[in-house]
């Protein structure tokens, strides 16, 4: 499988408990948090 070339970075800025919130849910399903968001980002019925 060939990897996309990543270019783009985006940061942000939460709160201690929406960390932890992702932190825990990134371990329980064994992703990256990167990984989790990529995943809603693809869910969007904007992306093509």
């Amino acid at each position: 499988m060939v990897r996309p070339i990543r270019e783009k970075r985006l940061q942000v800025l939460m709160t201690e408990k929406e960390y932890q919130a992702l932190a825990e849910y990134s371990a329980r399903m064994q992703l990256t948090m990167s990984e989790l968001v990529r995943d809603f980002i693809r869910k969007l019925d904007t992306y093509s």
